[in-house]
């Protein structure tokens, strides 16, 4: 019998669009809403984080925007939806400065506030309110900030009854994924995630358009990928890569191969243990930066090198770092491959330690067809089930709270597992709001907080995207001594430590003068000198650390300005400045680890 098709339903790869019913006067402003089904208009690659909705969700357009330079539109607004249990907006602008804000309130009184970690240039979905409209407070006072609402997805149900399913497993073709292909088939999800080896053995393009895509290729337009160390057996895994984009697949760029994508309320984070994953990696910067990115209550994470396992390849030390980073930022769930068997872990740390209230929840289901594993070994792990006679596959129903689990095994087995959990509080920021900053000291030093994009405790040399060229003291120890740009060396005076304060921000010191990077106190001018001064907890030594383009950006807290080289210079000795934020080069900074 030939297996059944995803329905249409099932098929959100791409946001959501919708044809006018009307408006809403809302809060004295007009905001125009309307409400539709979905339809396949993929949005640009790049510009915008895919959302898939609960099934039966409608999407509709809302016109609601405010800009500091514009003091009629800094008001209050409100986006509603005429009977809906939920709603989630639509950003299709955010870029705040400094310490601005936008609040968006549930009409069930539930409340998030967006800030400077979350504008990075793309489109994108906020989480679920509860009720009917949403209510949105801008606090925008610093030139350059503004936002801009042009949808909502809603539900009729209540939100704590809208679910989504995901498949999940990896190992796949092998001889045994003609087997759970159909599993997949009769789950019918929103979403398929795969924890990499997707096509054996070398994962060249003729074995991806052969049992691959006979068997699985049918869920091409729901499939979520993760690549693994047999992708990689063909060069730069380019069989995974062009079977996939060329299935308008998203992957991930061929050098880097993670990504995300949100499902209903989850963030879905597919990462990459085939290149290097330690600490301070581009990889894990970019984890870290885009876990402060996303507003949802709940995430997880998907590769292929198990964190944990007890079967023949054990515990992967070399992924700890990402895990750490998913802890850090109270990540819920792990899905990984490799080995060819089934377990389940009780929530851990990244070290082992079970820690129901911070670890996460960890599956290792490399069942999808490839052959079985018979040993097993011992993890560091806490492990509380096992199999490895059973081909089949993870079944994920998450809501906004958390998710219902259960493994379904291939016709003729017997084999079964299920675990619930609840997400963890995430706050109503992935870091702290701001704090009115208190009267600067000499001898204050910053309390750690969560990690962010860079490690706290972590040394880096600072090399500019446009020159290439290192931030650096000119051999200075003197306070006030101006910062400049010079050819990256193994130098004392181009070394900085990070460390995280309490309120999301940095402070950087330099290691051979042990002062702080600082802008000239007090101003909030463009070209304002940037300097080393005594450490303190002065506004102007605080940087808010987010990504922009391909490495890192820095604002000071007090005047919201970047961290830039002045005129964009590519010459030694170039000044560091201040200037308004906009995404040029020469305000990218690559944040290199150093001893």
């Amino acid at each position: 019998m030939q297996e059944p098709e995803p329905t249409q339903r099932h098929h959100g790869r791409n946001l959501l669009i919708a044809t006018s019913i009307g408006a809403l006067i809302a809060g004295g402003f007009m905001v125009n809403a309307s409400a539709g089904q979905p339809s396949a208009a993929p949005a640009a690659a790049g510009t915008a984080v895919a959302q898939l909705a609960q099934p039966g969700a409608e999407l509709g357009t809302a016109n609601a925007s405010g800009d500091a330079s514009q003091a009629a539109s800094a008001g209050e607004r409100r986006v509603c939806a005429d009977g809906a249990g939920w709603m989630r907006l639509r950003f299709a602008e955010l870029t705040l400065r400094g310490s601005d804000t936008v609040t968006l309130a549930g009409s069930s009184g539930d409340t998030y506030t967006l800030d400077s970690t979350h504008a990075t240039g793309k489109e994108f979905f906020t989480r679920a309110f509860n009720g009917g409209c949403v209510t949105v407070t801008p606090k925008l006072s610093q030139t350059g900030s503004r936002y801009s609402i042009t949808g909502y997805q809603s539900g009729k149900e209540a939100l704590a009854n809208a679910s989504v399913r995901v498949a999940a497993v990896g190992d796949i073709c092998g001889d045994a994924c003609n087997q759970t292909a159909p599993l997949v088939s009769t789950m019918a999800p929103a979403a398929v995630i795969t924890a990499g080896d997707n096509a054996y053995d070398s994962g060249k393009l003729s074995e991806f358009n052969g049992a691959y895509d006979k068997n699985w290729g049918k869920f091409n337009s729901i499939v979520h990928p993760s690549p693994g160390n047999h992708e990689y057996k063909t060069s730069g895994a380019q069989g995974y890569f062009d079977y996939y984009q060329g299935k308008g697949v998203q992957t991930g760029d061929r050098d880097k191969g993670y990504y995300s994508v949100d499902v209903g309320d989850w963030h879905l984070v597919s990462l990459n243990s085939n290149i290097s994953s330690g600490a301070g990696s581009a990889q894990e910067r970019w984890l870290r930066a885009d876990l402060a990115a996303s507003t949802k209550p709940c995430t997880m994470a998907y590769w292929h090198h198990a964190r944990f396992s007890s079967g023949d390849h054990g515990d992967s030390s070399g992924t700890a770092p990402l895990m750490k980073a998913l802890t850090d930022f109270k990540a819920d769930v792990a899905v990984w491959g490799h080995d060819h068997h089934y377990e389940r872990f009780a929530p851990a740390l990244s070290n082992g330690t079970r820690d129901t209230a911070n670890g996460i929840r960890s599956f290792v289901i490399g069942t999808g067809g490839r052959a079985l594993y018979s040993s097993r070994s011992t993890s560091a792990g806490p492990s509380e089930v096992f199999n490895n006679n059973t081909y089949g596959v993870g079944q994920f129903d998450l809501t906004s709270t958390g998710y219902s689990f259960s493994f379904k095994p291939v016709a003729g087995r017997t084999f079964t597992d299920s675990v619930s959990g609840t997400c963890h509080a995430k706050g109503d920021n992935p870091g702290p709001t701001p704090t009115p900053t208190p009267t600067p000291t000499s001898t204050a030093s910053p309390t750690p907080g969560p990690e962010g994009p860079v490690q706290s405790g972590a040394t880096y040399q600072l090399v500019n995207a446009k020159s290439g060229k290192a931030l650096d003291n000119p051999g200075k120890t003197t306070e006030g001594a101006q910062l400049v740009q010079w050819t990256a060396g193994n130098y004392s005076n181009q070394k900085f430590t990070a460390t995280r304060n309490t309120d999301g921000t940095y402070q950087l010191k330099v290691k051979n003068s042990g002062l702080c990077v600082s802008a000239a106190p007090g101003s909030t001018s463009d070209g304002a000198a940037v300097q080393q001064r005594a450490c303190g907890s002065a506004a102007e030594q605080k940087w808010r650390i987010t990504a922009s383009g391909g490495g890192l950006a820095a604002a000071a807290q007090h005047s919201g300005k970047c961290l830039d080289v002045s005129g964009g210079s590519t010459s030694d000795g170039a000044r560091i400045v201040q200037n308004t934020c906009d995404g040029r080069s020469s305000q990218q900074w690559r944040f290199n680890t150093a001893t």
